[in-house]
């Protein structure tokens, strides 16, 4: 796999490839790392807060989605002492949210196409058109 221009992006794919079996946090910041993701410590911990957050895992996935902070702070250490580890799933929000960037993915692709083949219809259009006046100006003369 290859790295693309959105972390998220990247870490949603992950998640569907592995949807069968699952993917723990660990594994999902080892993989991003290997496609050549670069992040710190501070950016880690996000990462680590949006992956319980659009992966389940049901103890994590309360928590964190009712956003109380002093229960996300406790969590916190139980992040990194057992949960890491765990095998989750995507939830279906995110899986959706990776269904809606592939088809704008795609829908950009048939756009471009289209508007490559308009300038072309164009560009033979207006040839014609300019053939139509070059054989009516000379055949007059």
């Amino acid at each position: 796999m290859t790295k693309s221009d959105n972390i998220y992006i990247d870490a949603l794919k992950l998640g569907v490839d592995k949807m069968p079996n699952g993917v723990s946090r660990d594994e999902l910041m080892e993989h991003l790392r290997k496609i050549g993701w670069e992040f710190n410590q501070i950016q880690e911990q996000y990462l680590t807060r949006w992956f319980f957050t659009n992966y389940y895992y049901n103890h994590a996935y309360n928590i964190l989605k009712q956003g109380n902070p002093s229960q996300i702070a406790s969590a916190q250490k139980d992040m990194d002492q057992h949960w890491n580890k765990i095998s989750c799933y995507l939830t279906a929000e995110a899986y959706s949210t990776y269904v809606d960037y592939q088809v704008l993915q795609s829908t950009r692709k048939s756009t471009k196409q289209a508007r490559n083949i308009s300038l072309i219809a164009i560009i033979i259009s207006a040839s014609f058109a300019l053939i139509q006046i070059l054989l009516e100006v000379f055949s007059n003369c």
